[in-house]
């Protein structure tokens, strides 16, 4: 299986339909029920595979039990990759940004890509073919933006994370792919787009591109 976080729309759905084209079964993890089974059912009737639907709200990332309760749904699974798309932005300045606001961005930034890796990482080192774990980060980690500081400062950590983990377990059969991508076509960047002459990234490739590098990265085994 390959297990997709927010993989109801936009980057994630992407992911889930080329990871489907190359025969993975697929678990999808979000909070909003009808759009599960809606991409779900998509997935299922493009592709001879199979889906399964894991609701969870990562903006409740505190929650201790509701993390024991996916550990548990996710320990019979056989995960050979992870793809940690959750996350959030917020553009205010810092003074200005609420507790909520912030908290947001830690939950489903940090401890969404975090303890998702956490779950899967003892099942994937079990495994006798590689796994991989992906994580989605972004160009304002590389960068000094002004109104999005903690925003910056999550994505900076996603890369971080990554880097320290591909090293960690580089003899272990996983591999960590962080993906840096600028502005992608996705509905949260409806409000960038107008008058703005600006690059913008189809997710098409950008999850081509990802998956290219994971492909290559496995030319020393099977995932």
């Amino acid at each position: 299986y390959a297990v997709i976080t927010g993989g109801t729309g936009g980057l994630g759905f992407q992911f889930a339909n080329q990871l489907a084209a190359l025969g993975f079964n697929i678990v999808l993890i979000a909070r909003d029920v009808e759009k599960l089974e809606k991409s779900a059912e998509q997935l299922r009737q493009s592709y001879e595979i199979a889906v399964k639907c894991i609701k969870f709200d990562f903006s409740q990332g505190e929650d201790s039990r509701a993390w024991i309760k996916l550990a548990e749904d996710l320990r019979e699974i056989d995960i050979a990759i992870l793809v940690n798309n959750i996350g959030a932005n917020s553009w205010a300045p810092f003074e200005k940004q609420t507790e909520g606001d912030i908290q947001g961005l830690i939950e489903n930034c940090i401890y969404a890509t975090t303890f998702m890796t956490r779950i899967v990482i003892p099942g994937m080192l079990q495994r006798p073919n590689r796994s991989a774990v992906i994580n989605i980060g972004s160009f304002a980690g590389e960068a000094l933006v002004p109104t999005t500081a903690v925003n910056c400062a999550s994505k900076r950590y996603i890369h971080r994370l990554t880097l320290c983990l591909a090293r960690e377990y580089e003899d272990k059969r996983i591999d960590f792919l962080c993906v840096i991508p600028g502005l992608i076509d996705t509905p949260g960047l409806a409000a960038w787009k107008a008058g703005t002459p600006i690059l913008v990234s189809s997710p098409e490739s950008v999850v081509s591109a990802a998956l290219d590098q994971v492909k290559s990265a496995n030319q020393r085994g099977n995932i």
